[in-house]
């Protein structure tokens, strides 16, 4: 069964019960107080286990949308979160999340990159937290050129631990198989399961015994329904088992009768006739693969054809775009170059307005100051050109005076030439006179001073009416 139904129209199968839940019972007893992620967490069956056995938080994700809603519709939790979601894309989902405990079972089959998977799985996983990843042993169910048409591939144990381990480092492994014993019950006994619903209600054994099989049925990994790892500090004690009850009746009816062998040969039966129409169906679905596939390759080549032209038409455009940018930051730069240019230009000319202006009010003021000075210099040479006449008059008086004292002149200067004629002829004289005296002051120069200062007196007179005379 690929997915356990857990729905109330679905009926209870103790088997298939036992099949799932013996996945998560290794995984019960480290859930109190952890943050649980289960990837591929199917109807919920798990996570709802793993809640109820005292998690802090669990988050259930699984890529079914219709199992995400079905889960929280019959598995409600305080503590259970459900969130559709491909387990392709974890970080997407989650984050930087991290989980303390990570149970991802029959997963990795379903992938086409189980590594990228797994390497999600290291990157969520928190410091000291474990993983527990299952995976089925399809080379039992199926023969070797069949394949379960739900899975991308079928791994052995040796490929399932060499990929799980080559992202995760080594791990602790175990494997699933089928299991017969006994088991102690309250007296009141377990009632029987009826619903999909009843597929959870799984109670887990106060105490359990793991007897060694018998030499007549080797117990070995080709022959075991699942294989499991575990990684982290409590990776060795991911181990436990589901069981069902069965009546002694039924137990003996199974010994005296063989009746276990033929369910066994009806289980192998059925299952043969199950890997015949598997076969014929995967056959069928790989045609219809193959047809899809051409298909798809075919639009692919198309689709890459018109992907390329649009491409180059975007790349066009884009050049065009680029181009048309250019040439509008170059016109942007420019205009806004002549906008500033304009600026200063207009700031200059306001300011050479201003000026001119200064200079055509100063020059108002200077033409009506000029007018007035023109005004007053029209009276002042009205005034000047009266004084002149005035002064021309003046000047024919002054130049008939002049004439007339020219010929004054005139006759003053043959009056001064006479006179100086006169002068001359005097002073003649009166060398003539002193050269006459001379010998009569040397003789007074020998008469006593009380004498000549008489003579003086005497003979001043007399020299003075000489040389008025003269």
């Amino acid at each position: 069964m690929e997915r356990l139904a857990c729905s109330a129209a679905a009926t209870y199968q103790p088997i298939e019960a036992a099949i799932h839940v013996s996945r998560y019972a290794g995984a019960l007893a480290l859930c109190p107080g952890k943050r649980v992620l289960d990837i591929a967490c199917g109807e919920g069956y798990g996570a709802y286990l793993m809640a109820e056995a005292g998690a802090a938080a669990v988050l259930g994700i699984d890529v079914s949308a219709e199992a995400v809603k079905a889960a929280a519709a019959n598995f409600p939790h305080p503590r259970l979160q459900l969130l559709a979601g491909d387990a392709a894309a974890l970080d997407g989902l989650l984050g930087e999340a991290q989980f303390d405990l990570i149970v991802s079972l029959e997963t990795v089959e379903h992938l086409g990159d189980p590594v990228g998977f797994l390497q999600a799985l290291r990157r969520r996983c928190a410091p000291g937290g474990t993983i527990v990843v299952s995976c089925p042993n399809d080379h039992w169910y199926y023969a070797p050129a069949q394949q379960n048409p739900y899975h991308v591939r079928k791994y052995s144990f040796a490929e399932f631990r060499a990929l799980a381990e080559e992202c995760l480092g080594e791990g602790a492994w175990y494997f699933g198989t089928a299991a017969l014993g006994f088991a102690t019950l309250p007296i009141e006994g377990p009632a029987a399961g009826l619903t999909g619903l009843d597929h959870a209600d799984a109670r887990q054994a106060r105490a359990a015994f793991l007897c060694r099989p018998g030499r007549e049925d080797a117990v070995t990994l080709d022959r075991a329904s699942y294989f499991l790892g575990a990684w982290g500090p409590d990776a060795p004690e991911v181990q436990g088992a589901a069981l069902f009850p069965l009546s002694m009746d039924r137990y003996a009816a199974m010994l005296r009768t063989g009746d276990l062998s033929g369910h066994l040969a009806t289980e192998a039966a059925a299952r043969e006739r199950l890997q015949a129409a598997l076969a014929t169906a995967d056959a069928a679905l790989r045609g219809q693969q193959q047809l899809a596939a051409d298909q798809r390759a075919q639009a692919q080549r198309e689709h890459a054809a018109q992907l390329a032209g649009a491409e180059a038409a975007l790349a066009r455009s884009t050049e065009a775009l680029r181009q048309a940018e250019v040439r509008l930051d170059e016109a942007g730069r420019r205009a806004e170059q002549e906008r500033r240019l304009a600026r200063v230009q207009l700031h200059a000319l306001r300011k050479e307005n201003g000026i001119l202006a200064a200079s055509v009010a100063r020059l108002q003021a200077a033409a009506t100051e000029a007018q007035q000075q023109s005004a007053a210099l029209l009276d002042a040479a009205s005034q000047h050109a009266a004084a002149l006449e005035a002064e021309r008059d003046r000047s024919r008086q002054l130049t008939d005076a002049l004439l007339d004292r020219q010929g004054a002149h005139d006759r003053l200067f043959a009056a001064h030439a006479a006179l100086l004629e006169e002068r001359a002829f005097l002073l003649a004289e009166r060398e003539r006179i002193f050269a006459r005296m001379r010998p009569v002051w040397r003789v007074a120069q020998m008469i006593p001073s009380p004498m000549r200062r008489g003579m003086r007196r005497v003979a001043g007179p007399v020299l003075r009416r000489i040389a008025a005379q003269s």
